[in-house]
């Protein structure tokens, strides 16, 4: 299941063994730190860590233009993807104008290990583990031979001034294009091996990681390497990008507030500036949470440790020791290295392996197991954590804590590791949060909302959101997947939120922090809801369609049915020994029909005319869809009924269901926001296509030979035309007379000669007549647009008697 889907990512292909630490969208995740290290020194490209601050652009190698401006007094240069790569892009060393190179670079996140400083004390960032790096071979050609192209005189010292090269992506983000810059001479220098970049351990860059083309520059930490690299240029002031000020520093921990005059001019200057990375050492085996069984009877043999080491700038990574003792003594480790770890007799760009054999009478003795590494500078790693406002750059000693717990399903006892923080920034590593402070980022005192003062900011224009336990607003301007991802949630208690929401900008949209009520009633809600979900999914186990996750369905034929009006038939994703695959929908509910736009997700919620029942299972399934088109009073039309209007055959849309909170149960019973009712006798409003959910029950009702269940319909459309199942609603009324009422009502306007119906808008008067009476069994369902419901069904079932929430339901 691809767990992007439902987002604007939905597109791309992802691995299941990454860890999400920002919920759906943007992507940011690592990968199990054992896994990552047992994968081997070139890490898959599956495994490489994801860091994202929006959606992926959607690029075409085609048509991609790579930018290259000089001097803006000579002129600016464009290359193709083709005149960049030549013959190089999946894998030859030449062929084109410029020299293509593969290097193994080891990338790490400059937040790496951040998890850890957050368990000191919170900081703006989000919770990396230990698994935010990766070491892969990336193919493309240097930088400075691209620039030297352009009419750069790489030798001169350009008058004496300090110039930068600037680099920008393509994505669009809340705060603009992401770019930063580096000095000039440092891309320049020969030794520095910069490289706009094209290919990935022998392919082309997968999209997470900046298909077509990034900068990589060795040595550098990764927010200083551009993915989607569109442009760059020359210029004698350092980048002003929001996201080269305001990300990637290293601030003094006096600095707690980033609106502090202090912290503006901090965060300005240059020296906090993180460029090269710093010297790391983590210990990856024995893995988070792994039990380490003891031998039965003691001798000499041993237990491998074993891990990881990178630093910055090109210096090698010269000793790697551990300690069993809190480090009062220090063991030697062993190095492994990639091929040619060393390039111009001095510069190493990939990390280190390393390994070192302890007895296990050794580990039992010892309650945790430290590493640190030197570098050709003699400098090593602190001993502690250093604090800091962005979370950056932390290098101390890494700990895995040691002790005996339970064996589960046995009565033995093994030695069981825990690290710093749990992969995925989830509980369990020995490193206990803080308890939250009792100040908002600002230094103010915290205000507490209660979950029924949240509920009344719930709209576009006044919109609250609750994530973790604070209370937030002012996003949805800047939310990357549009307005609609999130409005949803405004104002409700609802778990979901942070499936949809990165919490980058949680502190700037900080507004107070939710009653101990309220995180009482969402965690007990939290609870409910993963259990309801479980079971919805095991219930559906070998359907086509699940409730958590979007699959694509593949347009087979579309069908006029009026001017506006269309039946689209899917085609369902077929089962793993190639049978059709079954939508297997509850009567009554709903399939949501989702498409992703560059800036957004739109979603509709829409029910399948066919299959209803399991007998009319062939592999497919019927939407009947109505179509807004553009008109001058509503220039953009709808959107969803517009893209299906042009979607071609053999094109896919993402679907997941079941949704809605009304089921039909059979005989008379209905599930209904998780009660149930019972009816023998149901009256149904519809208007348009909002007839699909009633056709569903009288269908299912209808065909059962021995369901008695009494049916009354007013269905209200503006001609004749536009009747939906008019022929099978006919039928119905004139087979099965006793128990289903039909009735009829158009605009006045379209009334045809012979029209025994009425052609008037609907009122009290003729749901009186028409519709059965106010009883304690009779219930009675309305769906069609806004304005007849609340406008005419209302107000008639309820002077008829009938109550919301009783007997009186909306689809």
């Amino acid at each position: 299941m691809n767990a992007s889907q439902g987002t604007p990512d939905n597109w791309i292909p992802r691995s299941q063994q990454l860890h999400r630490l920002t919920g759906k969208h943007p992507m940011n995740a690592e990968p199990d730190m054992k896994a990552l290290y047992a994968a081997g020194m070139i890490t898959p490209t599956k495994l490489h860590y994801v860091r994202s601050h929006g959606a992926v652009p959607c690029l075409d190698w085609n048509t991609h233009i790579l930018s290259v401006d000089i001097d803006h007094s000579l002129r600016s240069d464009t290359f193709t993807m083709d005149e960049l790569a030549g013959e190089g892009a999946m894998g030859q060393q030449s062929g084109g104008t410029f020299e293509v190179v593969e290097l193994p670079v080891t990338i790490a996140c400059t937040g790496n290990r951040r998890g850890e400083v957050n368990s000191v004390r919170r900081s703006a960032g989000f919770s990396w583990g230990a698994s935010g790096v990766s070491t892969c071979v990336w193919r493309g050609v240097f930088a400075r031979d691209v620039l030297r192209s352009c009419g750069l005189e790489v030798g001169l010292n350009h008058s004496g001034r300090r110039l930068y090269l600037h680099f920008e992506g393509a994505e669009d983000l809340s705060d603009g294009k992401y770019a930063t810059s580096v000095p000039l001479m440092h891309i320049l220098d020969p030794c520095n091996d910069v490289l706009f970049a094209f290919g990935q351990n022998g392919r082309v860059l997968h999209p997470d990681h900046g298909f077509p083309l990034r900068s990589i520059i060795p040595g550098f930490a990764g927010g200083r390497c551009i993915k989607w690299l569109s442009k760059v240029w020359i210029s004698d002031k350092p980048s002003t990008n929001h996201y080269h000020i305001w990300d990637n520093r290293l601030l003094p921990p006096q600095v707690t507030d980033k609106k502090t005059l202090l912290a503006r001019a901090l965060f300005h200057h240059p020296d906090t500036e993180c460029n090269e990375q710093a010297l790391q050492s983590v210990i990856c085996v024995p893995g988070h949470g792994e039990q380490i069984l003891l031998p039965k009877e003691a001798d000499n043999s041993t237990y491998t440790i074993r891990g990881y080491a990178y630093n910055g700038g090109g210096t090698p990574v010269n000793r790697v020791e551990i300690s069993l003792d809190g480090g009062a003594t220090w063991k030697y480790c062993w190095r492994e290295f990639v091929d040619e770890p060393l390039r111009h007799g001095r510069q190493c760009w990939a990390w280190v392996f390393w390994h070192c054999d302890v007895t296990y009478s050794e580990l039992v003795n010892t309650k945790e197991v430290i590493v640190r590494a030197w570098d050709a500078h003699q400098t090593t790693q602190p001993e502690n954590i250093s604090w800091n406002i962005l979370g950056m750059m932390n290098n101390s000693w890494y700990r895995v804590k040691l002790g005996f717990e339970p064996v589960p399903g046995t009565a033995d006892l093994a030695l069981t590791a825990r690290h710093p923080v749990a992969p995925g920034a989830k509980e369990g590593g020995w490193m206990k949060a803080p308890k939250e402070e009792s100040k908002n980022p600002s230094g103010q005192d915290v205000k507490t909302f209660t979950l029924e003062e949240v509920a009344k900011h719930d709209t576009e224009k006044d919109c609250w959101i609750i994530l973790e336990d604070k209370v937030v607003t002012s996003v949805l301007s800047w939310h990357p997947g549009g307005a609609k991802a999130i409005t949803t949630y405004a104002g409700h208690a609802t778990v979901d939120a942070t499936t949809q929401y990165a919490n980058s900008k949680r502190d700037e949209c900080f507004i107070g922090v939710l009653s101990a009520a309220g995180v009482k009633a969402m965690r007990e809600d939290g609870k409910r809801a993963a259990k309801e979900l479980e079971a919805v999914k095991e219930k559906r186990a070998g359907l086509a369609v699940m409730p958590d996750t979007f699959c694509s369905a593949k347009l087979k034929s579309r069908k006029e049915v009026s001017n506006d009006t269309r039946l689209y038939t899917f085609e369902l994703p077929k089962t793993d020994d190639g049978k059709p695959g079954k939508l297997g929908l509850p009567i009554g509910k709903h399939v949501v029909i989702a498409f992703h736009f560059k800036d957004q997700a739109c979603t509709r919620s829409y029910t399948p005319v066919k299959p209803v029942l399991p007998h009319e299972e062939d592999g497919t399934f019927d939407l009947l869809v109505k179509t807004y088109l553009p008109t001058k009073t509503f220039p953009p039309g709808g959107t969803m009924g517009n893209f299906l209007d042009v979607l071609q055959v053999g094109q896919e849309i993402d679907v997941r269901g079941p949704t809605g909170e009304i089921e039909y149960l059979s005989h008379g019973k209905f599930s209904i926001d998780g009660n149930e009712h019972y009816f023998t006798k149901i009256n149904l409003i519809a208007g348009g296509t909002g007839l699909t959910p009633h056709w569903q029950l009288i269908h299912a009702i209808l065909s059962t030979a021995d369901d008695t269940t009494e049916i009354s319909l007013i269905d209200s459309n503006k001609s004749p035309a536009d009747i939906l199942m008019h022929e099978e609603l006919e039928q119905y009324a004139a087979e099965r007379e006793g128990q289903f009422k039909l009735w009829h009502t158009i605009g006045k306007d379209s009334k045809p000669d012979g029209w025994k119906y009425d052609a008037r808008h609907l009122d009290e008067d003729m749901m009186r007549e028409h519709l059965f009476p106010v009883a304690a069994d009779v219930g009675a369902f309305m769906c069609g647009p806004p304005g007849l419901i609340s406008k005419a069904a209302v107000p008639g079932l309820k002077a008829m008697g009938f109550k919301e929430g009783e007997n009186m339901f909306g689809f």
